[in-house]
């Protein structure tokens, strides 16, 4: 969080490496979250100066400043890639640029051939994933996620997986997935809401007092909300 302290250590970095693009997109995101948005782009116009020819990177600065608001901005970015000959985006890159355009069919077409040689890699996982949600297909999310759970552990993912079952009214199996999310430990940094999903899997299996003995011990943990504070007097009253 001291992202004073990080421009400090890339303006370092361009200072002996004055053509190095990752460093100018790094600090361009650095500038985004202190609210530099002006600074942010003479260092994402930087980036892009040094690999005009890397669409990938145009679209990493779009996502970015759309994630922290700036979709405007962001635009040109993505309009660069837009107007590009097919021939030269990967897949990959195919298929966030119409994930982006909320083209989610089109975008699946994509990235399934680019998971197919990627060796289940996490951020196709996560984008193709979501594109079969977007459409309503969350049988199939459910399988992406499967898959790249036979190789990883991630907790991340079994939370998305749960969810993806919780959709589809398969209960137990949702409890699965976030019961075995809950227990991985390390490096778990959504055990939140993998407690609360754990609750309202007990709550539709209309297994009260297990909602209820898993709600007492996330209330041991984290601060109760009004929401909480209201479902933890309907579970008392089952």
């Amino acid at each position: 969080g001291d992202y004073t302290k990080a421009v400090s250590v890339y303006d370092s970095i361009i200072g002996m490496k004055p053509k190095d693009a990752n460093a100018y997109f790094l600090r361009g995101n650095m500038k985004l979250y202190m609210g530099d948005a002006e600074g942010a782009v003479e260092d994402f116009d930087k980036t892009v100066s040094f690999q005009k020819n890397n669409y990938s990177m145009y679209l990493d600065v779009y996502s970015c400043m759309t994630e922290r608001g700036y979709t405007s901005e962001a635009m040109k970015y993505l309009d660069v890639v837009m107007t590009t000959d097919n021939a030269d985006i990967s897949d990959y890159d195919k298929g966030r640029l119409c994930y982006y355009q909320q083209d989610y069919v089109q975008g699946i077409n994509y990235l399934e051939r680019a998971r197919k040689n990627a060796d289940n890699d996490k951020e196709i996982i996560v984008l193709l994933s979501d594109c079969y949600k977007q459409t309503g297909q969350f049988e199939y999310a459910a399988v992406v996620y499967n898959t790249y759970l036979t190789t990883h552990e991630d907790p991340d993912m079994y939370n998305q997986l749960g969810m993806c079952y919780f959709q589809q009214k398969e209960y137990t199996s949702a409890l699965n997935a976030f019961q075995t999310g809950i227990a991985i430990k390390e490096n778990n940094t959504c055990m939140q809401s993998l407690l609360l999903n754990e609750v309202a899997c007990y709550e539709y299996l209309l297994d009260f007092s297990s909602a209820q003995a898993k709600l007492d011990e996330y209330l041991a943990v984290y601060p109760a909300t009004d929401d909480l504070k209201r479902e933890y007097a309907f579970l008392t009253t089952r």
